[in-house]
């Protein structure tokens, strides 16, 4: 013989699983999200490693932190190099399209520093750490 506070606790329990599941789902859906380019010069990853012209793939593992994610970047297939980055709200939201920044310097390959996507109704910048000789990071701002 169920009671009203059986009920309650039921429909309590249903609303609890059901909130647990989709922020179950959030976090899934955020991890492994990659954008592709086909990069038409010689180019530098934040590691430091450089690379011939090719097609550039960069995925995002996880969020360690709500600003600071961890992302898996390789050329053409290969030289997996796992980078960290700094997340942040972009100014407008972005096209459909990822947008993939480089810098250029004068007389030195492009330099990747981040990118920006979209996802639901925000787009999310992602500013890339470039290490230094000691492998300390830094975080370059693009603007």
């Amino acid at each position: 013989m169920s009671t009203e506070r059986d009920r309650n606790g039921l429909w309590k329990l249903g609303i609890l699983l059901a909130f647990g599941l989709l922020v179950c789902a959030s976090a899934a859906w955020g991890q492994d999200a990659c954008v592709t380019a086909a990069v038409p010069s010689a180019f530098t990853l934040p590691d430091k490693s450089v690379h011939a012209a090719g097609r550039l793939t960069v995925c995002t593992i996880r969020a360690l932190t709500p600003v600071v994610g961890l992302h898996r970047a390789w050329v053409e297939g290969d030289g997996a190099s796992l980078v960290m980055s700094r997340i942040g709200p972009a100014e407008e939201k972005a096209d459909s399209l990822p947008v993939i920044m480089f810098r250029r310097v004068a007389g030195s390959p492009l330099e990747l520093v981040g990118y920006e996507a979209s996802a639901g109704r925000n787009s999310w910048t992602y500013t890339l750490q470039r290490w230094d000789r000691t492998g300390v990071g830094e975080t370059r701002h693009t603007k």
